[in-house]
């Protein structure tokens, strides 16, 4: 997209990032994570954004060049702006595809079912950008990771992997349990 020259140096007002900025957005991040725990057939899209403030802050706080809340700092929204709009391309290619397909998913976005587009509601299109910033900060957490902590080695690298691993197959198995309907 930057090379299309779409959405290229997006300069606008800089907004203040203060270290109590940082704590509630984190803090903010852990309630909505845990809240979508608590009753989630009602408060699930807020997944989509819990990521965004819980890593945001992290990545700012050693990375700050790379985070989302950095680039805002320094009034540079561009690569935000082409996130959210390669998500928002990615899910559209991404359902377009599914709905050519023999054996294709339908999905469905409780309270919001109507109005589909490509077997999806329209309304769930909506989670494909901040998808796309969650995407960018997990990356970003992760090779701040990987210099931080795997490059030092010992049993924190395989603890780390076990953990990594066991998170993954607790995602899976839930994934499949609560919205894989046969």
């Amino acid at each position: 997209l930057r090379n299309l020259g779409l959405v290229q140096a997006s300069l606008k007002r800089p907004t203040r990032v203060s270290r109590g900025l940082l704590n509630r957005l984190f803090l903010l991040g852990c309630l909505v994570m845990l809240s979508v725990l608590v009753k989630p057939g009602f408060l699930f899209p807020l997944v989509w954004i819990g990521l965004i403030f819980l890593l945001d802050p992290l990545v700012y706080r050693f990375e700050p060049e790379s985070s989302v809340l950095g680039r805002a700092e320094k009034g540079r929204y561009g690569l935000i702006m082409r996130l959210m709009l390669a998500g928002l391309l990615c899910g559209f290619l991404w359902k377009f595809w599914n709905y050519w397909s023999g054996d294709k998913w339908e999905c469905t976005v409780s309270h919001f079912n109507f109005w589909k587009v490509l077997e999806m509601p329209l309304v769930g299109h909506l989670g494909f950008p901040p998808f796309a910033l969650d995407c960018y900060l997990l990356w970003r957490v992760f090779l701040l990771f990987r210099s931080r902590v795997l490059s030092r080695g010992g049993v924190i690298p395989l603890l780390a992997l076990v953990a990594v691993l066991g998170f993954c197959l607790a995602s899976f198995l839930g994934t499949d349990y609560f919205t894989v309907v046969y």
